[in-house]
């Protein structure tokens, strides 16, 4: 594993690593205040999409979300149902055409909002656009700072990366799930009641070790 250190002057969290998958033509990352936190992030991007490729594609399973903490089982578990909940939320979003959520910011080029989620914490989500393409991103996190964070840091990846417009389907879910035109529609409504938990009683949570990190993942009952 080859990791490679940059400067992002553009993001509140200046310091990047970057590392390439051995198996694909695109790497992964992560981004932090010091360099120290960002290797441990991209360390553990690294160790969970290894996991998927060399082991949950074997057994042909397409994890609904899927997480990987060096020291913690418990850090892997939670951070595994957010990235579920950021799925099922983006799918309700998707069925209503809305976002529900207190508007830190408003504009055709540059919405903002961020939500709490009963019980579990904050979901930040932005709309921007990159080159001409609108990108959704996202995050669910225990404190409405690490929500924004993450969504700022995964709104910048493209514009860091230098991504091609045509391979954006391949690195977010909202350019999967959503058009071009029901991005650009979506209709930001400010609102400061607490988002109700989707419902998660048809999934299931595995747990495993794999490259010295805790592993967890989200299947299908």
């Amino acid at each position: 594993m080859q990791l490679s250190i940059y400067r992002d002057l553009k993001s509140i969290q200046p310091v990047r690593c970057f590392a390439l998958l051995p198996h694909k033509n695109y790497g992964v990352g992560g981004a932090g205040f010091t360099i120290k936190t960002a290797i441990a992030k991209c360390r553990s991007e690294f160790a969970e999409r290894l996991y998927c490729h060399n082991e949950l594609s074997q057994r042909a399973i397409r994890p609904l979300g899927i997480a990987a903490h060096p020291d913690c089982s418990d850090s892997a578990l939670q951070a595994a149902k957010h990235e579920v909940l950021e799925t099922l939320l983006l799918e309700q979003i998707k069925s209503s055409g809305q976002v529900f959520g207190l508007k830190l910011f408003s504009h055709p080029r540059f919405s903002l909002c961020l939500a709490r989620i009963k019980g579990i914490g904050y979901v930040a989500l932005l709309r921007n656009f990159y080159q001409s393409k609108p990108l959704l991103s996202y995050s669910v996190r225990p404190t409405a700072w690490q929500a924004l964070l993450k969504a700022w840091e995964e709104s910048r990846n493209p514009h860091f990366h230098n991504t091609p417009i045509e391979d954006m389907a391949k690195f977010s879910k909202s350019t999967k799930l959503f058009s071009d035109e029901e991005l650009r529609g979506l209709q930001f409504k400010n609102s400061l009641q607490a988002i109700a938990v989707p419902d998660m009683g048809n999934i299931e949570f595995v747990t495993d070790h794999y490259q010295d990190h805790h592993i967890a993942y989200a299947i299908l009952k």
